[in-house]
């Protein structure tokens, strides 16, 4: 049975900071490995559907279960701070993109991402 439901989704960047080159882009993963991206930018948007490959998905999924055993501590968010959301299962984290990095999980699930979304922009 297919199913649509989401079970990763991964948030990054501002629709209208003016120091903000990408925009918004939001990452989603349903049960069946297909990935959703949206790319907002000054009221323009973009979209792409992708399937993740096995390989790909195994990766994500054991930096998930990595995360999941991460208790994050609470930490500064100063202003103009890049601000990444993350959530899976019944979890949603809302982290500086740079302490995000640091741990263990979390940082893995950053560099999955970093490594994905130049492709999900390009022709956008």
């Amino acid at each position: 049975m297919m199913s649509n439901e989401i079970v990763f989704s991964y948030q990054i960047g501002s629709e209208y900071a003016p120091d903000d080159p990408i925009g918004h882009e939001t990452v989603r993963l349903d049960l069946n490995g297909q990935l959703f991206y949206e790319r907002q930018q000054r009221g323009q948007v973009w979209r792409k559907v992708a399937q993740l490959e096995g390989s790909e998905q195994d990766r994500l999924n054991r930096a998930i279960a990595e995360a999941k055993a991460v208790l994050v501590p609470q930490h500064p968010l100063p202003p103009g701070a890049t601000l990444v959301q993350i959530g899976f299962s019944e979890q949603q984290v809302l982290l500086d993109y740079f302490e995000a990095k640091k741990l263990h999980g979390y940082k893995r699930i950053i560099q999955f991402m970093d490594d994905q979304l130049p492709t999900f922009r390009e022709n956008s």
